[in-house]
């Protein structure tokens, strides 16, 4: 109910301009109004329409067609919070940092978020902040919504982040609260193997990431993170078959391993015969 009320509210004022355009106009007056208020709706409208069809467009795989889509709504200039914060990530994964920037700092400074918006737009303001190289920006802006929101996404993106920020002690106290909150996602699984990973408890990052394969991550951190577990116990073949696992995967720009550094690894691999 707490939804509808606000439309209902919205929607008042206009059907009582239509009604009262209808008894003192008569039924030529009253259409008018009809049309113009149809008229406003689809006008204001459009910004939802293609960012509808954006969403579409990117869920089956057609990266540039919701990309150009998402600037449509965008340019309408009456864009819903939440579908700016969708295009500004969407920006982030294609590379298009400036670009981001200029969504997600409008959207930032929208009076009009509900807690859900608030929470979309500043997990990504905060990967945008990363990607600006302002990683102690990011990580306080995380630490932030971490103490007011309980989120998988809030947890998958701060774990990384403190790693990066090289407080390994701090990276292990969030990431094993993390998995706590949640012990199915797969971020959230691998930043804590990469946590084992940089404190050097590889046993523990081995059990880790047998329980992360169970899930079947589809991105490269996951597998890439493996093959150094699986180097370390000199178990180079496994570790080839994870490279080329992580190979097969999409890179992004929001990817914290590049496929070149796949590639160097697995090419610094002892071919079989010498191994």
């Amino acid at each position: 109910m707490q939804f509808i009320w606000p439309l209902l509210y919205k929607l008042a004022l206009p059907v009582i301009v239509i009604i009262a355009a209808f008894k003192l106009g008569g039924w030529m007056a009253g259409t008018a109004a009809v049309l113009v208020f149809f008229g406003i709706l689809g006008y204001f409208g459009r910004a939802g329409v293609y960012a509808m069809r954006a969403s579409n467009a990117y869920n089956a795989g057609k990266q540039e067609e919701a990309l150009l889509l998402f600037e449509k709504a965008h340019r309408t200039g009456h864009m819903a919070v939440h579908q700016a914060s969708s295009y500004g990530y969407l920006l982030l994964r294609s590379g298009r940092t400036e670009q981001a920037e200029g969504v997600l700092t409008q959207a930032m400074q929208s009076r009009n978020k509900n807690r859900m918006e608030r929470l979309m737009v500043e997990t990504n303001y905060a990967l945008l902040l990363w990607k600006l190289g302002r990683v102690s920006e990011a990580v306080k802006l995380l630490e932030q919504l971490r103490r007011d929101y309980r989120h998988t996404t809030v947890y998958g993106s701060l774990g990384y982040l403190l790693l990066l920020e090289g407080d390994l002690d701090h990276a292990l106290d969030v990431n094993l609260e993390a998995v706590q909150f949640n012990d199915s996602d797969p971020v959230i699984l691998d930043n804590l193997g990469q946590t084992y990973i940089a404190r050097g408890e590889f046993e523990k990052a081995a059990e880790l990431y047998d329980k992360l394969e169970e899930r079947k991550p589809v991105f490269p951190e996951a597998y890439y993170y493996h093959a150094l577990v699986l180097l370390h116990q000199e178990k180079t073949e496994a570790a080839r078959a994870k490279l080329q696992q992580a190979l097969e995967c999409r890179f992004t720009a929001l990817q914290t391993v590049t496929r070149e550094q796949v590639e160097q690894r697995l090419a610094s691999l002892p071919s079989p015969a010498e191994a």
